[in-house]
Protein backbone atom coordinates (compact mmCIF):
# COMPACT_ATOMS: atom_id res chain seq x y z
CA UNK A 1 0.00 0.00 0.00
CA UNK A 2 1.38 3.40 -0.93
CA UNK A 3 1.53 6.00 1.80
CA UNK A 4 1.51 9.74 1.34
CA UNK A 5 3.43 12.27 3.37
CA UNK A 6 1.47 14.41 5.78
CA UNK A 7 1.15 18.00 4.54
CA UNK A 8 2.43 20.60 6.95
CA UNK A 9 -0.64 22.34 8.30
CA UNK A 10 1.29 24.35 10.89
CA UNK A 11 4.23 26.47 9.77
CA UNK A 12 7.17 27.68 11.82
CA UNK A 13 7.90 31.39 11.95
CA UNK A 14 10.77 30.85 9.49
CA UNK A 15 8.49 28.98 7.05
CA UNK A 16 5.83 31.68 7.42
CA UNK A 17 8.41 34.40 6.75
CA UNK A 18 9.65 32.51 3.70
CA UNK A 19 6.12 32.02 2.34
CA UNK A 20 5.26 35.69 2.84
CA UNK A 21 8.66 36.95 1.65
CA UNK A 22 9.13 38.98 4.83
CA UNK A 23 11.53 38.92 7.77
CA UNK A 24 10.97 36.97 10.97
CA UNK A 25 10.60 40.23 12.89
CA UNK A 26 7.91 41.40 10.47
CA UNK A 27 6.03 38.13 10.97
CA UNK A 28 6.22 38.57 14.75
CA UNK A 29 5.07 42.20 14.38
CA UNK A 30 2.01 41.08 12.41
CA UNK A 31 1.28 38.35 14.97
CA UNK A 32 1.51 40.69 17.94
CA UNK A 33 -0.54 43.32 16.10
CA UNK A 34 -3.19 40.55 15.82
CA UNK A 35 -3.24 40.73 12.04
CA UNK A 36 -1.76 37.24 11.58
CA UNK A 37 -3.21 34.50 13.78
CA UNK A 38 -0.85 32.06 15.47
CA UNK A 39 -0.80 29.54 18.26
CA UNK A 40 1.73 28.23 20.73
CA UNK A 41 2.48 24.55 21.09
CA UNK A 42 4.88 23.70 23.89
CA UNK A 43 6.37 27.19 23.86
CA UNK A 44 6.85 27.24 20.08
CA UNK A 45 4.79 29.58 17.95
CA UNK A 46 3.15 28.20 14.82
CA UNK A 47 1.00 29.69 12.05
CA UNK A 48 -1.65 27.51 10.45
CA UNK A 49 -1.95 27.34 6.68
CA UNK A 50 -5.52 28.56 7.09
CA UNK A 51 -4.30 31.62 9.04
CA UNK A 52 -1.74 32.29 6.31
CA UNK A 53 -4.41 32.23 3.61
CA UNK A 54 -6.66 34.46 5.75
CA UNK A 55 -3.82 36.94 6.27
CA UNK A 56 -3.12 37.06 2.53
CA UNK A 57 -6.83 37.60 1.82
CA UNK A 58 -6.90 40.44 4.34
CA UNK A 59 -3.89 42.06 2.65
CA UNK A 60 -5.56 41.66 -0.74
CA UNK A 61 -8.71 43.37 0.49
CA UNK A 62 -6.70 46.20 2.04
CA UNK A 63 -4.71 46.80 -1.14
CA UNK A 64 -7.35 45.98 -3.74
CA UNK A 65 -4.95 43.43 -5.28
CA UNK A 66 -5.71 40.54 -7.65
CA UNK A 67 -7.84 42.62 -9.99
CA UNK A 68 -6.41 41.15 -13.18
CA UNK A 69 -4.89 37.87 -12.03
CA UNK A 70 -7.69 35.37 -12.55
CA UNK A 71 -5.54 32.21 -12.49
CA UNK A 72 -4.14 32.90 -9.01
CA UNK A 73 -7.50 34.10 -7.75
CA UNK A 74 -9.10 30.83 -8.89
CA UNK A 75 -6.37 28.75 -7.19
CA UNK A 76 -6.79 30.61 -3.90
CA UNK A 77 -10.59 30.51 -4.14
CA UNK A 78 -10.54 26.78 -4.92
CA UNK A 79 -8.24 26.25 -1.95
CA UNK A 80 -5.72 24.52 -4.22
CA UNK A 81 -2.18 23.70 -3.09
CA UNK A 82 0.28 26.45 -3.92
CA UNK A 83 4.05 26.51 -4.23
CA UNK A 84 5.77 29.59 -2.83
CA UNK A 85 9.43 29.43 -3.82
CA UNK A 86 10.67 26.12 -2.43
CA UNK A 87 7.87 25.97 0.15
CA UNK A 88 4.79 24.08 -1.01
CA UNK A 89 1.65 25.07 0.86
CA UNK A 90 -1.03 22.37 1.01
CA UNK A 91 -4.65 23.00 0.31
CA UNK A 92 -6.76 23.25 3.43
CA UNK A 93 -8.71 20.17 2.36
CA UNK A 94 -5.66 17.97 1.65
CA UNK A 95 -5.92 14.31 2.59
CA UNK A 96 -3.84 13.57 5.66
CA UNK A 97 -2.01 10.27 6.13
CA UNK A 98 -0.57 9.71 9.59
CA UNK A 99 2.03 7.11 8.53
CA UNK A 100 5.43 7.41 10.19
CA UNK A 101 8.52 5.24 10.41
CA UNK A 102 9.67 3.67 13.68
CA UNK A 103 11.52 6.88 14.64
CA UNK A 104 8.35 8.94 14.26
CA UNK A 105 9.42 10.66 11.04
CA UNK A 106 6.89 11.15 8.27
CA UNK A 107 7.13 8.70 5.39
CA UNK A 108 7.75 10.16 1.90
CA UNK A 109 5.25 9.88 -0.91
CA UNK A 110 5.29 6.36 -2.25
Amino acid sequence: MQQQAIPSLLLTIDETAQALRMSRSSVYSEIFARRLRSLKIGGKRRVSVQALYSYISMLEEESGAWDGDEEITKAVSANAPMAVGRLALPSLTANVNLSTDKRGKRLPNG
